[in-house]
């Protein structure tokens, strides 16, 4: 299964960072050798390493809104991304991918916390907001269960 990555609020340097979190996704190859990437700020950075299940082609992350405001790496899968889609849809937001991905970015952005009780699937993320320069992370609650 895919992997995530990251660094917030170091004082290093935005460069000295981004190459710390690409050592860091390297050492992850194993977990997802379809796609990695990185998101950088003077602020965080953000990685991650996919293992591509739904929509191989378009789920690339970390994915942005497209005002880049706010950024998700994700690992894992949403089971009901598509009730979740048709829900996020009549209230305006837009899709371009088939992936689960992109949807938990619109339900986050939509609901924010409260998005979680309407996640099935097994998953964790870590959700940043530029604007008000915050962090939010989550995991499913089954995942305590393999503990």
């Amino acid at each position: 299964m895919c992997g995530i990555a990251g660094i917030i609020g170091s004082a290093e340097s935005t460069e000295s960072r981004a190459e710390r979190v690409a050592r860091m996704n390297a050492a992850m190859h194993h977990r997802g050798p379809d796609d990695t990437g990185i998101h950088s700020t003077e602020t965080a950075c953000i990685g991650m390493r996919r293992l591509a299940i739904f929509d191989p082609a378009h789920g690339h992350q970390p994915m942005a809104t497209k005002d880049g405001r706010h950024v998700l790496v994700f690992n894992g899968a949403i089971y009901n991304f598509q009730d979740l889609r048709a829900e996020l849809e009549p209230r305006g937001h837009s899709f371009h991918t088939h992936c689960d991905t992109e949807v938990l970015l619109a339900a986050l952005v939509e609901w924010g916390a409260a998005a979680l009780p309407k996640l099935r699937g097994m998953f964790a993320f870590a959700w940043w907001d530029s604007l008000e320069k915050r962090l939010f992370m989550a995991r499913d609650p089954d995942l305590t269960s393999l503990f």
